[in-house]
């Protein structure tokens, strides 16, 4: 093992604080909202935005969001590295359950294995892809015991990779990494839709209360191992699905926040917080695509892809539909994460998309009239809705086709698109950690249930496989690179738009940390009155 191992102290709590608050003490609450009910708060399936935010809260992995945006050891006390950096062991702190049983390393093998459970419903297992053998397992090629990751007594769990990882420890970050109370689990597979003390966590918070898209109430963990406690009594996210009703409710001083990560900011009332030079903007590696099915006949070609792909205007939906300081996206990756010298796409591609078009449609055998009409898929969500008819008149105006447009909710839209029932789908993609390849593994394989274009090419495979080999940053790069450029050229993704985090919040509020990713860490947050 390597002598540069890590350490990060701690003192024990020597004494606990109750849920509860004596009458006459005044609660220290923050007012949030949720603009989506998450879809699930057991941190193997809930890996949407919405669900990620709150299960920060109420789990604690090995690492997490440190106060200035960065990444330190959480439950990990110590971290031994091997010497081919694929062999991680981790020393873990002495913490409990909010039921009072002992966190221990069997319980992060337990849940990490179950999350590649062939059997197991989630539609994030191919996060977990990173382990040994993770990916055989789920594919039914293995059994669960030879996925790399054991406990090796209750205080020491080894993590075995796939292959080399330099961002590991922000990737574990992720609750998707948390631990889960094996014994809970084992007795009730349905403690996730419980509350308090049946949801049993082990993060800064507890599940105080759930009401299925109406409320959830996170109150202080009494067991909550740091002595570095959470700095709020209490944390209540209300599910707020129109933006205006929530913006109603932040300017009558009923919600401390509006906006990102916790909801969408709608143009115009962007556009007024803006003038009232009271909105927050952050760069973030996020951004939004179009999901293409390539296994649809119309949309079987790159060309074609190629064509629609020019046809949008991304100037014009930055600066004269979006006032948050949004970027036009002309590749797959963020701007801060590309590496391809030039964009694929440009400002100009809309006058050359017409021309591709027409040679696209004979190559595939139709005709502008017999061309079938696109049918283009998005949530229902007001700021998705307003950039999807913009995309709708675009197309139809520079390529004279006819296209649909089809809403659903926000989950129901997910699992649209892990189905592959859509030909073409707006997505936005929010990084779990700052690195090219949370971006371009979404298309490594067409099993993953977050890749329903029907895509997949051995090239594309190949190259960030041997990313994956490369000890050297410069050769890595060299090859995501390369797979950057082959996804360009195929176009199963068409991109759209590099976000902005955007936000208004309570002047009196203060504490939270967030990450380049844009994740939010309101483990410190706290409103002073």
């Amino acid at each position: 093992m390597k002598a540069s191992t890590l350490f990060v102290a701690c003192i024990t709590c020597l004494f606990l604080i109750g849920c509860g608050q004596p009458r006459d003490a005044k609660i220290k609450k923050v007012n949030l909202y949720l603009q989506n009910e998450p879809n699930s708060l057991d941190p193997r399936k809930g890996g949407d935005k919405r669900a990620l935010q709150v299960l920060r809260d109420l789990f604690e992995g090995l690492t997490r969001i440190a106060r200035d945006g960065s990444i330190e050891l959480a439950l990990a006390q110590s971290i031994d590295v091997s010497d081919d950096n694929l062999i991680y062991t981790f020393k873990l702190h002495p913490s409990q359950w909010s039921n009072g049983e002992r966190v221990t390393a069997h319980d992060f093998e337990y849940a990490w294995k179950q999350a590649v459970n062939p059997e197991f419903p989630t539609m994030f297992a191919y996060a977990y892809y990173i382990i040994k053998n993770a990916k055989k397992a789920q594919e039914g090629k293995c059994s669960l015991d030879d996925v790399g990751v054991k406990a090796l007594d209750d205080e020491t769990l080894e993590l075995t990779l796939e292959h080399l990882t330099p961002y590991l420890l922000e990737y574990i970050a992720s609750p998707l990494f948390a631990p889960v109370c094996r014994s809970v689990d084992l007795a009730d597979p349905d403690w996730s839709g419980k509350t308090y003390p049946e949801f049993v966590s082990n993060g800064p918070f507890v599940l105080k209360e759930h009401m299925i898209s109406s409320q959830i109430t996170l109150e202080k963990n009494p067991l909550y191992w740091s002595a570095d406690k959470p700095k709020s009594d209490q944390l209540s996210f209300a599910i707020i699905e129109d933006p205006q009703t929530a913006y109603n409710m932040f300017l009558a001083g009923s919600l401390d926040w509006f906006g990102d990560p916790f909801g969408n900011m709608p143009f115009e009332i962007c556009r007024n917080i803006q003038n009232q030079k009271k909105l927050d903007k952050k760069p973030i590696t996020g951004c939004s695509w179009i999901f293409t099915n390539t296994t649809s006949p119309h949309l079987a070609s790159p060309k074609i892809r190629t064509a629609i792909a020019s046809a949008i205007d991304r100037e014009d939906l930055t600066q004269n539909l979006m006032s948050g300081g949004e970027q036009p996206l002309y590749s797959l990756l963020p701007k801060s994460l590309s590496l391809l010298d030039k964009p694929f796409l440009d400002k100009d591609s809309p006058k050359k998309a017409r021309e591709l078009f027409e040679q696209s449609i004979q190559e595939l055998g139709y005709t502008r009239e017999t061309y079938p009409t696109l049918v283009l898929s998005h949530c229902s969500e007001p700021v998705n809705s307003l950039t999807a008819e913009a995309i709708q008149q675009q197309l139809q105006t520079n390529l004279g086709i006819r296209v649909e447009l089809d809403a659903a909710d926000w989950n129901s839209h997910l699992t649209k698109i892990s189905n592959g029932e859509f030909q073409l789908s707006t997505c936005g993609w929010f990084a779990w950690f700052h690195d090219s390849i949370e971006f371009l593994e979404v298309l490594k394989n067409k099993e993953s249930k977050m890749n329903g274009t029907g895509w997949e090419r051995e090239e594309y495979i190949r190259l960030l496989d041997i990313s994956d080999g490369c000890e050297d940053p410069k050769e890595r790069n060299i090859y995501l690179k390369e797979a950057e450029a082959f996804i360009m050229q195929e176009m199963p993704l068409i991109p759209l738009i590099n976000f902005t985090c955007k936000y208004s919040k309570n002047p009196n509020l203060n504490g939270e940390a967030m990450s380049q990713a844009g994740n939010l860490e309101l483990k410190w947050v706290e409103k002073n009155i």
